[in-house]
């Protein structure tokens, strides 16, 4: 086989490769991936937009976005005007998925190490995931605290702008003692899960979760397992709950989701309930 490049000096688009190796990520969704990440600094991106440079309808677009939310590389979000009504919604990207490990094609051999280099945040907000890979060792996989953030205010739907210097180095403790990244992810997400947080959001911080003795205690925690609540079809859900769904009934689900939002109006969030 042979194949014919180009010199990389102008006109080209560097991208983390970890999408191309998913299996579970189809080739049209892959392709619309990539054309979201070759986009210009300043490309503010909406549907409308990006129909126009595909050769796709909306529905396929909205397939695309489905199919990459459901696996962790997309999040969405509502915006609201100043009057408190629901305007645009503000899509996040992510070059390494949130929440799945990934199983990369085994057939075919790795030639050359996979890019570090971070994506600054723009006004497309492209931006690094947490490394799903299970590597023990700051200096080797440092922690991308703006990622962490993401991540910390999607799962917990807190709104926080910045890690502060004392967490910082309360999470870089945690790595140093042999902990992984998504231990502590799963440590955020048991800790949200807990029936006190549920009841005592104001206290679940970056801060607070940072702490070893808070750490290893949510991180060891066996949380009560969540149930959707009825009506569950016209709610908001957190992320966690999203987990609960089916593939199609999550696709189902985030259709449904963008229609209530076109139209407009207040979508209640689902409350929290669990099995007994």
């Amino acid at each position: 086989m042979k194949i014919f490049r180009v010199t990389k000096d102008r006109n080209y688009t560097t991208i983390n490769n970890t999408i191309f190796k998913d299996k579970t990520i189809s080739c049209k969704t892959k392709g619309f991936f990539a054309t979201i990440m070759s986009l210009p600094d300043d490309w503010d991106f909406s549907v409308n937009g990006i129909k126009e440079i595909l050769l796709e309808g909306k529905s396929s677009v909205y397939s695309f976005i489905d199919e990459l939310e459901a696996n962790g590389y997309l999040t969405k979000n509502q915006i609201r005007n100043s009057d408190g009504k629901l305007s645009s919604v503000e899509y996040t990207f992510f070059e390494t998925p949130i929440n799945k490990e990934i199983v990369p094609h085994t057939d075919l051999p790795e030639t050359v190490e996979p890019l570090t280099v971070n994506q600054p945040q723009l006004s497309t907000n492209i931006i690094n995931n947490l490394n799903n890979k299970d590597i023990k060792g700051l200096q080797e996989d440092p922690i991308d605290f703006d990622a962490l953030l993401v991540f910390f205010n999607n799962t917990t739907g807190r709104k926080f702008r910045t890690i502060n210097t004392k967490a910082k180095k309360g999470f870089n403790n945690i790595i140093k003692q042999g902990y992984t990244k998504k231990d502590i992810r799963d440590a955020i997400v048991n800790c949200f899960n807990s029936e006190y947080h549920q009841q005592n959001r104001q206290y679940l911080t970056p801060e607070f979760i940072s702490r070893m003795e808070k750490f290893e205690k949510y991180f060891d925690a066996k949380p009560k397992k969540l149930k959707l609540p009825q009506g569950y079809f016209n709610m908001k859900l957190n992320n966690e709950q999203r987990k609960l769904l089916p593939v199609d009934e999550l696709k189902r689900y985030e259709r449904n989701m963008i229609k209530l939002e076109m139209d407009g109006g207040f979508i209640k969030q689902a409350p929290i309930e669990y099995e007994d």
